[in-house]
């Protein structure tokens, strides 16, 4: 998988948001960050290399993530 400085940037800061998460049934949006984060690293493996589209919905996910650790209190 080839990605531009960027993209591989913000998808270690995923990766480390994610680990951050929640896991269990009471958490479903946790859960859902999980699936959007699987299936947005399956797109950047199928592009096979850098893409503005790709970095601003990394971007995105990020920002889903660190508002749903804020929300349930979660310490960075």
């Amino acid at each position: 998988m080839t990605t531009s400085p960027d993209l591989r940037t913000v998808l270690h800061q995923v990766t480390d948001a994610m680990e951050l998460l929640p896991c269990g049934a009471e958490h479903s949006c946790s859960a859902q960050l999980r699936r959007d984060s699987f299936a947005l690293r399956e797109r950047v493996v199928r592009a096979g290399g850098p893409d503005g589209e790709l970095v601003a919905e990394a971007e995105q996910l990020l920002g889903r993530i660190s508002e749903y650790l804020d929300a349930t209190g979660t310490v960075r």
